[in-house]
C-alpha cells in the first residue's frame, strides 16, 4: 500500500496508548496485516492544549499509508477486510487528503464500528456522519467499497449498497491509511491484536 511510517496526523484520538513503529509492526506476504503489541515505546500523544507531547506508551502498532505514492479523487476504492473487533483498538482503513479532516472510513472497527465520514469540529471533537456496522459477524472477510462521485459518496459492503451520503467538503484528492491504534488495556489473551487486509483495489474514469 505504499509507505510504512509513523503519522502523527492521523491522530484523531486524544487518549491513546501506542505509538507507531516505523514499519516494524506492518507485515506482508499474501495479505498486509498491522500489528498492535504489548512493549513500552517512546513516542509523542496529541493533547489539545499543548499539541504533540513527548510520552513513553505501554504498547506499539502501526500505520501504513499511500500518500508518497498514490492519490485519486473520485472513482471506487475497495478493500477485503477480516472483520475481528477488538474494543481497546481502534482499527481503520480511511482515506484523507493533505489535512486530517475529514477523512472516508472505508472501516472503523474496534472501538466503533462504522463506515462513513469523520471530521474535527471548532473543539477538536470528532464529528461522525454514517452508520454503526456492529451486527457484522466477527472474524468474517467482507470487501467494503466506496463510490466517490463528486459531493456524492456511497458505501456497500459485499456489493450491497448500505450508505449514500452528499459531502462536498471531500472535494479533493485522497490517498489511502490502515492503522491500529489502541485506546486501552488489551487483555493478554488478544495481544498481539492483528488487523488484517487481504487486498485493496482503486478504479477510475479512463480519460478519453
Amino acid at each position: 500500500m505504499g509507505d510504512a511510517v509513523p503519522d502523527p496526523g492521523a491522530v484523531f484520538q486524544e487518549n491513546h496508548s501506542n505509538w507507531w513503529e516505523g514499519g516494524q509492526n506492518i507485515k506482508t506476504g499474501g495479505r498486509l496485516v498491522v500489528e498492535s503489541k504489548k512493549e513500552k515505546t517512546e513516542g509523542k500523544i496529541w493533547n489539545a492544549a499543548a499539541g504533540f507531547i513527548p510520552a513513553e506508551l505501554e504498547y506499539s502498532s502501526g500505520l501504513v499509508s499511500t500518500g508518497k505514492s498514490f492519490w485519486q479523487e473520485d472513482g471506487i476504492f475497495e478493500a477485503k477486510i477480516k472483520f475481528d473487533p477488538v474494543k481497546q483498538v481502534a482499527s481503520s482503513f480511511f482515506l484523507q487528503g493533505e489535512q486530517n479532516s475529514p477523512r472516508v472510513n472505508l472501516l472503523e472497527m474496534g472501538t466503533k464500528n462504522r463506515i462513513g465520514i469523520s471530521s474535527l469540529d471548532g473543539k477538536n471533537k470528532i464529528a461522525a456522519e454514517g452508520i454503526e456496522i456492529s451486527n457484522l459477524k466477527k472474524n468474517k472477510w467482507y470487501i467494503f467499497t466506496m463510490k466517490k462521485d463528486g459531493s456524492s459518496i456511497a458505501w456497500k459492503i459485499n456489493d450491497t449498497e448500505v450508505l449514500q451520503l452528499t459531502n462536498s467538503t471531500v472535494n479533493f484528492p485522497l490517498h489511502l491509511n490502515a492503522s491500529s491504534l489502541v485506546t486501552d488495556e488489551i487483555p493478554g489473551s488478544k495481544v498481539p491484536v492483528q488487523f488484517e487486509i487481504d487486498w485493496v483495489k482503486c478504479y477510475t474514469r479512463k480519460v478519453k
